[in-house]
């Protein structure tokens, strides 16, 4: 059996490695300095402080501070303890924390309840609270018969702001539960198909599919709801895949025209997925034999997607020069 641990590695290191929206970064870095950042003052400056286990959060942190605000903190490090080999990363902003703030909207002087209403979409409480769960979260591992996810917090008022956050959230069912711990306040759902909707909404499609199918090997009850979780984290992959694969095709389409392409195949396979941005690449296979005698495969589609992909980045090299 793996470690519990390992599994909430899995889960946050998907998390770091997704395309994001700027709003959606944004969102993501605000709740994990909400419920991570360390400030301290002095009479001329202000010092924001975060830390992480992960190497991947630190530098997934790194390298959105840079993008969203320009600023480039600098790593510090040191042993969680005197027995343990685990390296904490410290994040420092030094300088214009400020800015942060502002963008951020977090003053400290703000209910939790006004400061919370500013992610009012979707993919924004989504940001949100993956933030929040990169910062304190964990889940354990399916193959434990005791599913549980949490994310933790000093601050219970905020929490409970946290909740209300999540039931604005139409058709998502996470019902997540208070209780506390030592000196934190916890957020935690045990049910495991909440769990895999709330690791879904997140984004981490991947590692959903890892915990139903140990799952499903686990336990099979309930069989019919663990296929439809399997079936919309299938979904978001493909809706995925077919985002960027647009994305590619107007920049083609923009800059040199899907009818100058020297291939017919790719004219026809453009037209196709802007006509059907949901469509898997099985059915853009049954489509293609309409205009193509012969089958096109799904392993020639992706020799065709990629030859696309490749296309656009050398046109977006040209269009940043």
């Amino acid at each position: 059996m793996k470690a519990v641990q390992s599994f909430t590695s899995l889960v946050k290191e998907e998390l770091t490695t997704k395309p994001y929206s700027f709003d959606r970064k944004r969102a993501m870095l605000a709740g994990f300095i909400k419920n991570n950042g360390r400030f301290s003052w002095t009479k001329t400056t202000t010092k924001l402080t975060l830390t992480t286990t992960y190497s991947k959060i630190a530098n997934f942190i790194y390298a959105t501070s840079e993008e969203l605000f320009h600023l480039k903190p600098h790593f510090e490090y040191k042993t969680a303890t005197r027995f343990s080999k685990n390296r904490i990363y410290e994040i420092v902003f030094d300088t214009h924390v400020d800015t942060i703030l502002e963008a951020i909207h977090l003053d400290f002087a703000s209910s939790s309840k006004d400061y919370l209403e500013q992610f009012s979409s979707p993919d924004l409480i989504a940001g949100y609270m993956t933030g929040l769960f990169l910062a304190s979260g964990s889940v354990n591992h399916p193959q434990s018969s005791h599913y549980h996810l949490e994310v933790s917090s000093e601050d219970e008022e905020w929490l409970q702001g946290v909740i209300r956050l999540m039931k604005k959230v139409k058709n998502l069912g996470v019902d997540f539960k208070l209780t506390s711990r030592k000196n934190k306040f916890i957020l935690y759902v045990k049910r495991s198909d909440q769990i895999a909707d709330f690791l879904i909404f997140l984004g981490a499609t991947e590692s959903t599919l890892e915990f139903e199918n140990i799952r499903v090997a686990r336990d099979f009850s309930n069989s019919d709801n663990r296929l439809q979780i399997c079936e919309n984290a299938n979904m978001r992959k493909t809706i995925e895949a077919a985002e960027k694969q647009i994305d590619d095709i107007r920049l083609i389409d923009t800059v040199i025209g899907l009818k100058n392409l020297d291939h017919p195949k790719l004219v026809t396979l453009a037209q196709l997925r802007l006509e059907h941005d949901s469509s898997s690449l099985d059915e853009l296979s049954d489509m293609m034999k309409t205009y193509y005698p012969n089958a096109v495969s799904k392993s020639n589609l992706n020799h065709l997607f990629r030859a696309m992909h490749r296309l656009a980045e050398k046109l977006r090299g040209h269009t940043l020069a």
